[in-house]
């Protein structure tokens, strides 16, 4: 909640005076964010606390439930359960997976065991196999399936291509926006403070350049890099160089691009 203005009613002939007080809003939302902080932190200890707890308590309750706590061959029946439910067994407490992590990890090593036979006679995926039609694509397109994260990206790349299309990977580039990324790149870790006094090579850089690459690329360059960095404020400043948020549609775009 942010406190910008104040409404105070007087006898004037004026029903009410609106005054704009942003200095006084100031102190409530400095201790609205301190207070939101200080909830953060304590959530946080919770939740390492009760981590704690688990990594120590956890491992204890699965052998004792298994059975197996006290046996010289934990460490193979461990194995053998997890070939069985594909779920890992001897995993640490401190190992934390989702449910649809750990789906999926049983999936895939459900289907790199088949693919690779290695499954015993005893097992219940012994003799699945792959049909023969698909056994030529299989590899080529287990490596974009082979993992969610490679299967995540795959899938956002192919549904949202504009995600990708960063000005600096245009093949058009000028020789002086090139000089201007590597600038860029020197700067590296990347800070409010390091654009702000930037060194003169960069400067020079980003003044050399013209046209859309001046009033466009670099601005969201810069915006794309400090999004990067975690400044988001600082990118949203780069942004508003490029496009109007106060307008809507194609009339937000400021930039002749």
């Amino acid at each position: 909640m942010l406190i910008d203005r104040i409404l105070i009613y007087t006898p004037f002939p004026l029903s009410f005076i609106l005054i704009y007080c942003n200095i006084l809003g100031q102190p409530v939302e400095a201790r609205l964010a301190n207070r939101l902080r200080a909830w953060q932190t304590i959530q946080q200890a919770k939740e390492r606390a009760v981590a704690e707890a688990q990594r120590i308590a956890l491992p204890l309750l699965r052998g004792g439930l298994l059975g197996i706590a006290d046996l010289p061959a934990a460490s193979q029946l461990m194995d053998d359960l997890t070939e069985r439910w594909l779920v890992d067994f001897a995993a640490t407490s401190a190992t934390f997976v989702t449910q649809i992590d750990q789906a999926t990890l049983s999936l895939q090593t459900l289907i790199n065991g088949i693919r690779n036979n290695w499954y015993e006679a005893s097992h219940v995926a012994s003799k699945w196999t792959i049909k023969p039609e698909y056994l030529a694509k299989f590899d080529a397109e287990w490596q974009w399936l082979g993992t969610y994260g490679s299967w995540r990206a795959t899938v956002l790349s192919y549904l949202y291509p504009e995600n990708l299309l960063f000005p600096e990977l245009r093949k058009d580039s000028t020789l002086k926006f090139v000089t201007f990324l590597g600038e860029l790149r020197k700067l590296q870790p990347l800070t409010s403070i390091s654009l702000d006094t930037p060194p003169d090579a960069f400067r020079n850089a980003k003044s050399a350049l013209a046209g859309e690459e001046a009033q466009y690329f670099a601005p969201m360059v810069i915006g794309l890099a400090l999004q990067r960095a975690g400044l988001y404020p600082a990118a949203l400043d780069e942004y508003r160089e490029v496009y109007d948020t106060s307008k809507s549609g194609a009339a937000r775009k400021i930039a002749p691009c």
